[in-house]
Protein backbone atom coordinates (compact mmCIF):
# COMPACT_ATOMS: atom_id res chain seq x y z
CA UNK A 1 0.00 0.00 0.00
CA UNK A 2 3.20 2.39 1.16
CA UNK A 3 4.46 1.34 -2.34
CA UNK A 4 1.10 2.04 -4.46
CA UNK A 5 0.87 5.74 -2.59
CA UNK A 6 4.66 6.60 -3.37
CA UNK A 7 4.46 5.82 -7.01
CA UNK A 8 1.18 7.31 -7.46
CA UNK A 9 2.34 10.34 -5.38
CA UNK A 10 5.67 10.63 -8.03
CA UNK A 11 3.49 10.44 -10.77
CA UNK A 12 1.22 12.96 -10.09
CA UNK A 13 4.02 15.33 -8.52
CA UNK A 14 5.94 15.03 -12.42
CA UNK A 15 2.09 14.94 -14.26
CA UNK A 16 1.65 18.25 -12.60
CA UNK A 17 5.18 19.82 -13.07
CA UNK A 18 4.82 19.36 -16.67
CA UNK A 19 1.44 20.28 -16.95
CA UNK A 20 2.96 23.97 -15.13
CA UNK A 21 5.88 24.20 -17.98
CA UNK A 22 3.21 23.61 -20.74
CA UNK A 23 0.88 26.04 -19.17
CA UNK A 24 3.71 28.23 -18.94
CA UNK A 25 4.79 28.08 -22.46
CA UNK A 26 1.36 28.25 -23.91
CA UNK A 27 0.52 31.42 -22.11
CA UNK A 28 3.78 33.36 -22.74
CA UNK A 29 4.31 32.53 -26.60
CA UNK A 30 8.33 31.49 -25.89
CA UNK A 31 6.75 27.53 -27.15
CA UNK A 32 10.17 25.58 -28.23
CA UNK A 33 13.16 27.17 -25.60
CA UNK A 34 15.23 24.37 -24.95
CA UNK A 35 17.33 21.69 -27.00
CA UNK A 36 15.47 19.15 -25.09
CA UNK A 37 11.95 20.10 -26.35
CA UNK A 38 12.42 19.18 -29.57
CA UNK A 39 16.11 19.86 -30.40
CA UNK A 40 15.56 19.27 -34.62
CA UNK A 41 12.52 21.84 -34.57
CA UNK A 42 14.10 24.61 -32.78
CA UNK A 43 17.00 24.36 -35.06
CA UNK A 44 14.42 24.50 -38.25
CA UNK A 45 13.02 27.61 -36.41
CA UNK A 46 16.35 29.30 -36.33
CA UNK A 47 16.78 28.75 -39.41
CA UNK A 48 13.75 30.09 -40.78
CA UNK A 49 14.58 33.28 -38.39
CA UNK A 50 17.70 33.99 -39.90
CA UNK A 51 16.84 33.59 -43.63
CA UNK A 52 14.07 36.10 -42.27
CA UNK A 53 16.22 38.83 -41.07
CA UNK A 54 18.56 38.44 -43.75
CA UNK A 55 15.40 38.85 -46.62
CA UNK A 56 14.47 42.20 -44.38
CA UNK A 57 17.80 43.17 -44.35
CA UNK A 58 18.00 42.65 -48.65
CA UNK A 59 14.67 44.73 -48.99
CA UNK A 60 16.46 47.71 -47.34
CA UNK A 61 19.38 47.16 -49.31
CA UNK A 62 16.72 47.34 -52.73
CA UNK A 63 15.35 50.48 -51.50
CA UNK A 64 18.84 51.84 -51.38
CA UNK A 65 19.08 50.61 -55.31
CA UNK A 66 16.32 52.21 -55.81
CA UNK A 67 16.58 55.77 -54.60
CA UNK A 68 20.18 55.95 -56.12
CA UNK A 69 18.43 54.99 -59.36
CA UNK A 70 16.00 57.36 -58.77
CA UNK A 71 18.32 60.47 -58.32
CA UNK A 72 20.16 58.56 -61.17
CA UNK A 73 17.10 59.63 -63.53
CA UNK A 74 16.00 62.72 -61.99
CA UNK A 75 20.21 64.38 -62.88
CA UNK A 76 19.85 63.04 -66.30
CA UNK A 77 16.07 64.04 -66.73
CA UNK A 78 18.06 67.32 -65.78
CA UNK A 79 20.80 66.68 -68.43
CA UNK A 80 17.79 66.08 -71.10
CA UNK A 81 16.03 69.41 -70.22
CA UNK A 82 19.63 71.21 -70.66
CA UNK A 83 20.44 69.46 -73.59
CA UNK A 84 17.65 70.84 -75.14
CA UNK A 85 17.83 74.14 -74.06
CA UNK A 86 20.74 74.38 -75.62
CA UNK A 87 19.33 73.00 -78.68
CA UNK A 88 16.99 75.87 -78.62
CA UNK A 89 19.97 78.29 -78.48
CA UNK A 90 21.94 76.70 -81.82
CA UNK A 91 18.51 77.26 -83.34
CA UNK A 92 18.08 81.24 -82.38
CA UNK A 93 21.55 81.68 -83.14
CA UNK A 94 21.56 80.05 -86.57
CA UNK A 95 18.10 80.95 -87.71
CA UNK A 96 16.69 83.93 -86.45
CA UNK A 97 17.43 86.64 -89.27
CA UNK A 98 16.47 89.68 -86.32
CA UNK A 99 19.81 88.25 -84.15
CA UNK A 100 22.31 91.15 -83.15
CA UNK A 101 25.82 90.91 -81.82
CA UNK A 102 24.43 91.01 -78.31
CA UNK A 103 22.30 88.87 -78.69
CA UNK A 104 24.84 85.93 -79.75
CA UNK A 105 26.36 87.49 -76.91
CA UNK A 106 23.58 86.93 -74.71
CA UNK A 107 23.25 83.10 -76.44
CA UNK A 108 26.53 82.20 -75.80
CA UNK A 109 26.46 83.66 -71.91
CA UNK A 110 23.88 81.16 -71.39
CA UNK A 111 24.87 78.64 -73.23
CA UNK A 112 28.50 78.73 -71.03
CA UNK A 113 25.99 78.59 -68.02
CA UNK A 114 24.60 75.34 -69.00
CA UNK A 115 27.47 73.65 -69.76
CA UNK A 116 28.78 74.35 -66.37
CA UNK A 117 25.47 72.76 -65.12
CA UNK A 118 26.20 69.97 -67.36
CA UNK A 119 29.56 69.40 -65.45
CA UNK A 120 28.50 70.12 -61.94
CA UNK A 121 25.37 67.16 -62.60
CA UNK A 122 28.43 64.67 -63.42
CA UNK A 123 29.96 65.45 -60.14
CA UNK A 124 26.63 64.28 -57.72
CA UNK A 125 26.41 61.91 -55.49
CA UNK A 126 24.43 60.00 -53.42
CA UNK A 127 25.67 59.22 -49.51
CA UNK A 128 29.47 60.04 -50.92
CA UNK A 129 29.18 58.09 -53.61
CA UNK A 130 29.39 59.64 -57.39
CA UNK A 131 26.46 58.83 -59.82
CA UNK A 132 28.17 58.68 -63.02
CA UNK A 133 31.34 56.73 -64.20
CA UNK A 134 33.30 59.15 -66.21
CA UNK A 135 35.31 56.62 -68.35
CA UNK A 136 34.74 55.30 -72.26
CA UNK A 137 36.17 52.95 -75.03
CA UNK A 138 35.96 55.38 -78.30
CA UNK A 139 34.88 53.45 -81.27
CA UNK A 140 34.95 53.84 -85.14
CA UNK A 141 32.27 55.45 -87.11
CA UNK A 142 29.14 56.58 -85.38
CA UNK A 143 28.07 53.98 -83.01
CA UNK A 144 27.88 55.98 -79.26
CA UNK A 145 29.23 52.85 -76.94
CA UNK A 146 29.34 53.42 -72.70
CA UNK A 147 31.68 51.29 -70.55
CA UNK A 148 33.23 52.25 -67.68
CA UNK A 149 36.97 51.99 -66.41
CA UNK A 150 37.08 49.11 -63.34
CA UNK A 151 40.24 51.31 -61.94
CA UNK A 152 37.32 54.03 -61.31
CA UNK A 153 34.76 51.80 -59.82
CA UNK A 154 32.26 51.52 -62.50
CA UNK A 155 30.07 49.51 -60.11
CA UNK A 156 29.41 49.75 -56.35
CA UNK A 157 28.01 47.77 -53.60
CA UNK A 158 25.32 48.26 -50.94
CA UNK A 159 25.36 46.43 -48.48
CA UNK A 160 24.61 46.13 -44.73
CA UNK A 161 26.10 44.99 -41.44
CA UNK A 162 23.41 42.15 -39.95
CA UNK A 163 23.09 40.62 -44.11
CA UNK A 164 25.94 38.90 -46.06
CA UNK A 165 23.07 39.79 -49.13
CA UNK A 166 25.05 42.93 -51.92
CA UNK A 167 23.49 44.63 -54.36
CA UNK A 168 25.62 45.74 -56.86
CA UNK A 169 25.03 49.03 -59.04
CA UNK A 170 26.53 49.96 -62.27
CA UNK A 171 27.38 53.97 -62.44
CA UNK A 172 26.55 55.63 -66.24
CA UNK A 173 29.05 57.10 -68.24
CA UNK A 174 27.33 60.76 -68.01
CA UNK A 175 30.28 62.71 -69.80
CA UNK A 176 31.23 60.49 -72.21
CA UNK A 177 27.28 60.64 -73.31
CA UNK A 178 28.09 64.37 -74.45
CA UNK A 179 31.00 62.84 -76.22
CA UNK A 180 29.55 62.60 -80.10
CA UNK A 181 31.38 59.39 -81.47
CA UNK A 182 33.29 61.08 -84.56
CA UNK A 183 34.52 63.54 -81.73
CA UNK A 184 38.29 63.16 -80.17
CA UNK A 185 41.20 63.93 -78.84
CA UNK A 186 44.40 64.86 -81.24
CA UNK A 187 46.14 62.38 -79.87
CA UNK A 188 43.96 59.97 -82.23
CA UNK A 189 45.67 59.79 -85.87
CA UNK A 190 43.24 56.93 -86.55
CA UNK A 191 39.73 58.07 -88.19
CA UNK A 192 37.06 55.79 -88.78
CA UNK A 193 34.33 56.36 -91.33
CA UNK A 194 31.58 54.08 -90.40
CA UNK A 195 29.49 52.65 -93.58
CA UNK A 196 27.06 50.15 -91.95
CA UNK A 197 27.13 47.83 -88.97
CA UNK A 198 30.03 46.04 -90.80
CA UNK A 199 32.13 48.36 -93.19
CA UNK A 200 34.12 50.85 -92.24
CA UNK A 201 37.28 52.92 -94.24
CA UNK A 202 40.48 53.66 -91.41
CA UNK A 203 41.65 56.78 -92.28
CA UNK A 204 45.33 58.15 -91.06
CA UNK A 205 46.30 61.61 -90.26
CA UNK A 206 48.86 63.22 -92.36
CA UNK A 207 50.50 66.15 -90.51
CA UNK A 208 51.59 69.26 -92.40
CA UNK A 209 54.95 69.16 -93.79
CA UNK A 210 57.51 70.31 -96.46
CA UNK A 211 58.84 68.17 -99.11
CA UNK A 212 60.55 67.60 -102.39
CA UNK A 213 57.80 66.70 -105.10
CA UNK A 214 58.88 65.57 -108.09
CA UNK A 215 62.30 63.03 -108.74
CA UNK A 216 65.73 63.71 -109.37
CA UNK A 217 67.43 64.14 -112.76
CA UNK A 218 69.70 61.08 -111.67
CA UNK A 219 66.26 58.92 -111.20
CA UNK A 220 65.85 55.85 -113.71
CA UNK A 221 62.58 56.19 -116.05
CA UNK A 222 62.28 60.16 -114.80
CA UNK A 223 59.86 61.52 -117.18
CA UNK A 224 59.85 65.16 -118.33
CA UNK A 225 56.80 66.36 -116.25
CA UNK A 226 58.77 65.37 -112.97
CA UNK A 227 60.79 68.71 -112.44
CA UNK A 228 61.49 68.57 -108.57
CA UNK A 229 60.66 71.37 -106.30
CA UNK A 230 59.44 72.22 -102.97
CA UNK A 231 56.13 71.79 -101.79
CA UNK A 232 54.67 72.70 -98.02
CA UNK A 233 51.69 71.17 -97.39
CA UNK A 234 50.14 73.62 -94.72
CA UNK A 235 47.35 71.62 -93.10
CA UNK A 236 46.63 68.46 -91.56
CA UNK A 237 44.58 65.78 -93.83
CA UNK A 238 43.25 62.13 -93.60
CA UNK A 239 44.07 59.61 -96.21
CA UNK A 240 42.50 56.05 -96.43
CA UNK A 241 45.15 53.21 -94.84
CA UNK A 242 44.01 51.07 -98.47
CA UNK A 243 42.50 51.66 -101.32
CA UNK A 244 38.41 52.02 -101.09
CA UNK A 245 37.49 48.45 -101.47
CA UNK A 246 34.63 46.74 -103.48
CA UNK A 247 32.55 46.94 -100.25
CA UNK A 248 33.06 49.67 -98.85
CA UNK A 249 32.39 51.13 -102.71
CA UNK A 250 29.11 49.39 -102.83
CA UNK A 251 28.50 50.38 -98.94
CA UNK A 252 27.90 53.71 -99.94
CA UNK A 253 26.44 53.54 -103.37
CA UNK A 254 23.69 51.07 -102.52
CA UNK A 255 19.98 52.98 -103.48
CA UNK A 256 21.93 55.59 -105.83
CA UNK A 257 19.68 57.21 -108.19
CA UNK A 258 22.44 58.33 -110.91
CA UNK A 259 22.30 54.86 -112.51
CA UNK A 260 25.49 53.56 -111.40
CA UNK A 261 26.98 50.45 -110.77
CA UNK A 262 27.09 49.57 -106.76
CA UNK A 263 29.71 46.51 -108.28
CA UNK A 264 31.55 48.08 -111.49
CA UNK A 265 34.65 46.04 -110.93
CA UNK A 266 36.18 44.00 -113.70
CA UNK A 267 37.33 41.34 -110.95
CA UNK A 268 34.04 41.57 -108.93
CA UNK A 269 32.63 39.49 -106.22
CA UNK A 270 35.76 40.20 -104.33
CA UNK A 271 35.05 42.39 -101.17
CA UNK A 272 38.71 43.17 -100.23
CA UNK A 273 39.91 43.92 -103.38
CA UNK A 274 39.91 47.44 -104.56
CA UNK A 275 37.51 48.62 -106.66
CA UNK A 276 38.02 49.33 -109.82
CA UNK A 277 36.33 49.70 -113.68
CA UNK A 278 35.32 53.50 -112.18
CA UNK A 279 35.70 56.88 -113.76
CA UNK A 280 36.81 60.47 -111.70
CA UNK A 281 32.89 61.21 -112.24
CA UNK A 282 31.63 58.20 -110.82
CA UNK A 283 33.90 59.26 -107.64
CA UNK A 284 32.47 62.56 -107.40
CA UNK A 285 29.07 60.70 -107.00
CA UNK A 286 30.37 58.66 -104.35
CA UNK A 287 31.71 61.26 -102.17
CA UNK A 288 28.72 63.65 -102.71
CA UNK A 289 26.50 60.40 -101.48
CA UNK A 290 29.46 59.70 -98.56
CA UNK A 291 29.43 63.36 -97.46
CA UNK A 292 25.82 63.56 -97.17
CA UNK A 293 25.52 60.35 -95.36
CA UNK A 294 28.07 61.59 -92.77
CA UNK A 295 26.97 65.36 -92.37
CA UNK A 296 25.74 64.39 -89.10
CA UNK A 297 28.93 63.26 -87.91
CA UNK A 298 31.72 65.31 -89.59
CA UNK A 299 32.75 68.62 -87.68
CA UNK A 300 31.57 71.74 -90.13
CA UNK A 301 33.87 72.56 -92.94
CA UNK A 302 35.13 68.96 -93.42
CA UNK A 303 34.35 67.11 -96.01
CA UNK A 304 35.37 64.07 -98.15
CA UNK A 305 37.45 64.21 -101.01
CA UNK A 306 40.01 62.97 -103.48
CA UNK A 307 43.53 64.07 -102.35
CA UNK A 308 45.32 66.79 -104.80
CA UNK A 309 48.35 64.83 -106.31
CA UNK A 310 50.79 66.97 -104.00
CA UNK A 311 49.15 65.41 -101.04
CA UNK A 312 49.25 62.30 -102.68
CA UNK A 313 52.41 62.26 -103.53
CA UNK A 314 53.59 63.58 -99.85
CA UNK A 315 51.67 60.38 -98.52
CA UNK A 316 53.27 58.46 -100.76
CA UNK A 317 57.05 59.41 -100.06
CA UNK A 318 56.38 59.53 -96.48
CA UNK A 319 59.47 61.38 -95.71
CA UNK A 320 61.71 59.03 -98.54
CA UNK A 321 63.21 60.61 -101.68
CA UNK A 322 63.92 57.26 -103.25
CA UNK A 323 61.93 56.30 -106.26
CA UNK A 324 59.80 53.97 -104.35
CA UNK A 325 59.59 54.40 -100.15
CA UNK A 326 61.27 51.75 -99.72
CA UNK A 327 63.95 52.37 -101.96
CA UNK A 328 65.58 52.61 -106.01
CA UNK A 329 64.69 49.02 -106.82
CA UNK A 330 61.74 46.83 -106.51
CA UNK A 331 60.38 43.59 -106.38
CA UNK A 332 57.58 40.92 -106.45
CA UNK A 333 57.29 41.23 -102.91
CA UNK A 334 57.03 45.17 -102.63
CA UNK A 335 53.94 45.32 -104.05
CA UNK A 336 51.29 44.21 -106.86
CA UNK A 337 52.86 45.24 -110.40
CA UNK A 338 53.55 44.25 -113.96
CA UNK A 339 51.14 41.49 -114.63
CA UNK A 340 53.18 39.46 -111.68
CA UNK A 341 49.60 37.75 -110.43
CA UNK A 342 47.58 38.75 -113.50
CA UNK A 343 44.59 40.60 -111.32
CA UNK A 344 44.31 42.59 -108.03
CA UNK A 345 44.66 41.71 -104.79
CA UNK A 346 42.71 42.49 -101.26
CA UNK A 347 43.96 45.73 -100.08
CA UNK A 348 47.05 45.69 -97.53
CA UNK A 349 48.87 42.62 -98.54
CA UNK A 350 52.04 44.24 -98.88
CA UNK A 351 54.44 46.10 -96.29
CA UNK A 352 53.19 49.62 -95.82
CA UNK A 353 55.15 52.64 -96.15
CA UNK A 354 56.67 54.49 -92.86
CA UNK A 355 53.59 56.33 -92.28
CA UNK A 356 51.01 53.12 -92.18
CA UNK A 357 49.90 53.69 -96.07
CA UNK A 358 48.94 50.51 -97.71
CA UNK A 359 49.30 49.66 -101.98
CA UNK A 360 50.58 53.68 -102.44
CA UNK A 361 53.07 51.54 -105.04
CA UNK A 362 50.92 49.32 -107.32
CA UNK A 363 47.45 47.36 -107.37
CA UNK A 364 45.42 50.00 -108.61
CA UNK A 365 46.13 53.65 -110.12
CA UNK A 366 44.22 56.27 -107.86
CA UNK A 367 42.29 59.02 -109.19
CA UNK A 368 43.33 62.40 -107.79
CA UNK A 369 41.35 65.80 -107.91
CA UNK A 370 43.93 67.46 -109.97
CA UNK A 371 43.97 68.09 -113.35
CA UNK A 372 46.58 67.63 -115.63
CA UNK A 373 48.25 70.44 -117.32
CA UNK A 374 52.05 69.81 -118.12
CA UNK A 375 52.68 72.02 -114.26
CA UNK A 376 51.66 70.86 -110.68
CA UNK A 377 49.41 71.60 -108.00
CA UNK A 378 49.66 73.06 -104.24
CA UNK A 379 47.83 71.65 -101.75
CA UNK A 380 45.51 74.66 -101.98
CA UNK A 381 45.36 75.76 -105.49
CA UNK A 382 45.86 74.01 -109.27
CA UNK A 383 49.09 75.90 -110.63
CA UNK A 384 47.24 78.51 -112.71
CA UNK A 385 50.40 78.63 -115.39
CA UNK A 386 49.31 75.22 -116.35
CA UNK A 387 45.96 74.20 -115.12
CA UNK A 388 43.22 72.68 -117.75
CA UNK A 389 45.35 72.72 -120.65
CA UNK A 390 44.54 69.46 -121.80
CA UNK A 391 41.21 68.44 -119.71
CA UNK A 392 42.69 65.35 -117.94
CA UNK A 393 43.11 64.33 -114.62
CA UNK A 394 46.13 63.21 -112.67
CA UNK A 395 46.32 59.47 -111.48
CA UNK A 396 49.00 58.08 -109.56
CA UNK A 397 50.84 54.59 -108.12
CA UNK A 398 50.77 52.15 -111.35
CA UNK A 399 48.71 49.10 -111.05
CA UNK A 400 48.74 45.16 -111.17
CA UNK A 401 49.07 44.94 -115.30
CA UNK A 402 51.65 47.95 -115.39
CA UNK A 403 55.35 47.97 -116.02
CA UNK A 404 57.41 48.50 -112.11
CA UNK A 405 58.61 52.30 -113.33
CA UNK A 406 55.13 53.42 -113.21
CA UNK A 407 55.00 52.79 -109.74
CA UNK A 408 57.53 55.62 -109.08
CA UNK A 409 56.19 58.13 -105.99
CA UNK A 410 56.86 60.67 -108.81
CA UNK A 411 55.00 59.40 -111.88
CA UNK A 412 52.14 61.40 -112.86
CA UNK A 413 50.15 59.51 -115.37
CA UNK A 414 46.46 61.23 -116.25
CA UNK A 415 43.53 60.30 -117.55
CA UNK A 416 39.82 61.88 -118.96
CA UNK A 417 37.36 62.29 -116.26
CA UNK A 418 35.07 60.37 -117.58
CA UNK A 419 37.30 57.59 -118.40
CA UNK A 420 37.04 53.90 -116.51
CA UNK A 421 39.31 51.19 -116.58
CA UNK A 422 40.72 47.77 -114.01
CA UNK A 423 43.73 49.11 -113.48
CA UNK A 424 42.15 52.64 -112.19
CA UNK A 425 40.63 52.95 -108.41
CA UNK A 426 41.17 55.25 -105.99
CA UNK A 427 41.92 56.46 -101.90
CA UNK A 428 40.11 58.61 -99.95
CA UNK A 429 40.72 61.90 -97.95
CA UNK A 430 39.23 63.93 -95.51
CA UNK A 431 40.06 67.55 -94.93
CA UNK A 432 38.59 70.70 -94.22
CA UNK A 433 37.32 72.97 -97.17
CA UNK A 434 37.31 76.22 -95.33
CA UNK A 435 40.66 77.56 -94.10
CA UNK A 436 38.73 80.04 -90.99
CA UNK A 437 37.28 76.39 -90.15
CA UNK A 438 39.34 75.59 -86.69
CA UNK A 439 41.61 73.02 -85.81
CA UNK A 440 40.37 69.47 -87.21
CA UNK A 441 41.46 67.77 -83.87
CA UNK A 442 39.72 70.67 -82.07
CA UNK A 443 36.35 70.05 -83.63
CA UNK A 444 36.82 66.82 -82.69
CA UNK A 445 36.92 67.43 -79.37
CA UNK A 446 33.67 68.64 -78.74
CA UNK A 447 32.12 67.49 -75.26
CA UNK A 448 29.25 69.92 -73.59
CA UNK A 449 30.45 69.56 -70.26
CA UNK A 450 33.67 71.18 -69.93
CA UNK A 451 35.68 69.10 -67.12
CA UNK A 452 37.95 71.72 -65.79
CA UNK A 453 34.91 74.42 -65.75
CA UNK A 454 38.00 76.82 -66.21
CA UNK A 455 36.81 77.63 -69.92
CA UNK A 456 33.57 76.62 -72.33
CA UNK A 457 32.67 76.53 -75.63
CA UNK A 458 30.57 78.84 -78.05
CA UNK A 459 27.61 77.69 -79.78
CA UNK A 460 29.27 77.81 -82.93
CA UNK A 461 31.79 74.92 -82.24
CA UNK A 462 28.40 72.81 -82.21
CA UNK A 463 26.78 71.39 -84.92
CA UNK A 464 23.18 70.99 -84.84
CA UNK A 465 22.81 67.45 -84.92
CA UNK A 466 25.43 67.47 -81.78
CA UNK A 467 22.54 68.06 -79.52
CA UNK A 468 20.14 65.88 -80.74
CA UNK A 469 22.65 62.42 -80.68
CA UNK A 470 23.64 63.87 -76.90
CA UNK A 471 19.99 64.19 -76.07
CA UNK A 472 19.73 60.42 -77.71
CA UNK A 473 22.63 59.08 -75.27
CA UNK A 474 20.79 60.69 -72.58
CA UNK A 475 17.83 58.79 -73.41
CA UNK A 476 19.53 55.71 -73.75
CA UNK A 477 21.24 55.99 -70.10
CA UNK A 478 17.64 56.63 -68.81
CA UNK A 479 16.33 53.62 -70.35
CA UNK A 480 19.35 52.04 -68.59
CA UNK A 481 18.50 52.88 -65.54
CA UNK A 482 14.76 52.30 -66.05
CA UNK A 483 15.92 48.38 -66.89
CA UNK A 484 18.15 48.57 -63.64
CA UNK A 485 15.04 49.29 -61.55
CA UNK A 486 12.69 47.09 -63.24
CA UNK A 487 15.29 44.41 -62.34
CA UNK A 488 15.83 45.58 -58.85
CA UNK A 489 11.83 45.82 -58.45
CA UNK A 490 11.83 41.94 -59.93
CA UNK A 491 14.28 40.89 -57.53
CA UNK A 492 12.34 42.88 -54.72
CA UNK A 493 9.55 40.85 -55.43
CA UNK A 494 11.48 37.47 -55.16
CA UNK A 495 13.12 38.55 -51.65
CA UNK A 496 9.47 39.73 -50.30
CA UNK A 497 7.74 36.10 -51.58
CA UNK A 498 11.21 34.50 -49.97
CA UNK A 499 10.18 36.65 -46.80
CA UNK A 500 6.56 35.61 -46.49
CA UNK A 501 7.64 31.56 -47.34
CA UNK A 502 9.75 31.92 -44.31
CA UNK A 503 7.43 34.07 -41.84
CA UNK A 504 4.82 30.82 -43.26
CA UNK A 505 7.07 28.14 -42.73
CA UNK A 506 7.91 29.55 -38.92
CA UNK A 507 4.02 30.09 -38.59
CA UNK A 508 3.67 26.56 -39.55
CA UNK A 509 5.90 25.35 -36.64
CA UNK A 510 4.79 27.62 -34.40
CA UNK A 511 0.86 25.50 -35.08
CA UNK A 512 2.84 22.24 -34.45
CA UNK A 513 4.00 23.04 -31.64
CA UNK A 514 1.01 24.53 -29.76
CA UNK A 515 -0.62 21.06 -30.98
CA UNK A 516 2.18 19.13 -29.71
CA UNK A 517 1.85 21.27 -26.57
CA UNK A 518 -2.09 21.03 -26.48
CA UNK A 519 -1.41 17.36 -26.67
CA UNK A 520 1.13 17.12 -23.97
CA UNK A 521 -1.16 19.66 -21.74
CA UNK A 522 -3.97 16.67 -22.19
CA UNK A 523 -2.26 13.85 -21.58
CA UNK A 524 -0.71 15.31 -18.50
CA UNK A 525 -4.38 16.63 -17.30
CA UNK A 526 -5.38 12.72 -18.16
CA UNK A 527 -2.14 11.46 -15.94
CA UNK A 528 -2.71 14.14 -13.09
CA UNK A 529 -6.28 12.63 -12.86
CA UNK A 530 -5.61 9.39 -12.91
CA UNK A 531 -2.49 9.75 -10.39
CA UNK A 532 -4.79 11.17 -8.06
CA UNK A 533 -7.80 9.24 -8.33
CA UNK A 534 -5.22 6.27 -7.88
CA UNK A 535 -4.13 8.07 -4.51
CA UNK A 536 -7.47 8.32 -3.91
CA UNK A 537 -8.31 4.74 -4.41
CA UNK A 538 -5.03 3.39 -1.97
CA UNK A 539 -6.26 5.78 0.48
CA UNK A 540 -10.34 4.47 0.93
CA UNK A 541 -8.60 0.75 0.85
CA UNK A 542 -6.82 1.80 3.81
CA UNK A 543 -9.81 2.95 5.62
CA UNK A 544 -12.12 -0.35 4.30
CA UNK A 545 -8.59 -2.62 6.04
CA UNK A 546 -8.75 -0.78 9.75
CA UNK A 547 -12.82 -1.45 9.47
CA UNK A 548 -12.26 -4.90 9.08
CA UNK A 549 -9.53 -5.15 11.61
CA UNK A 550 -12.00 -3.33 14.39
Amino acid sequence: MQVTNAFSARELSNSQSLLKDSIHKLSSGTRLVKSRDDAGMLSVQMKMNADSYRNASAMGQIGNAVSFQDMQDGMLNNAQNILTRMSELKGLSTNDPMKSEQDIDAYNNEFHELQVQLNQLSKQTFNGTSLFATTTEMYGGNAVKFRGNESEENTFNISANNSTTVISIAKLSFLDALNIEGCRSSSVDNYFVQLDSTTEIEMLKIEPGTFMMGSPTTEADRQGNEAQHRVTISKEYYLGKYEVTQAQYAAVMDGNNSGLDVNPSYFSGNPNRPVENISWNDIQVFLTRLNDQQKDILSDGWEYVLPTEAEWEYAARAGTQTAYSWGDSINATNANYGSNIRHTTDVGQYAPNPLGLHDMHGNVFEWTDDWYGGGYSTDDAIDPQGANLMNRKLIRSGSWAFSPHFLRSARRTHLNPGFNNVNVGFRLALKKSDSNVSDFNELLKITAANEDNKSTLNLSDFNASYFERAIENISYLRAQTSATKSRLKFTGDSIQNLKTLSSTAIGRISDVDYAMENSKLAKQKFLSSSSAAMIAQANSMGDVLLTMLN
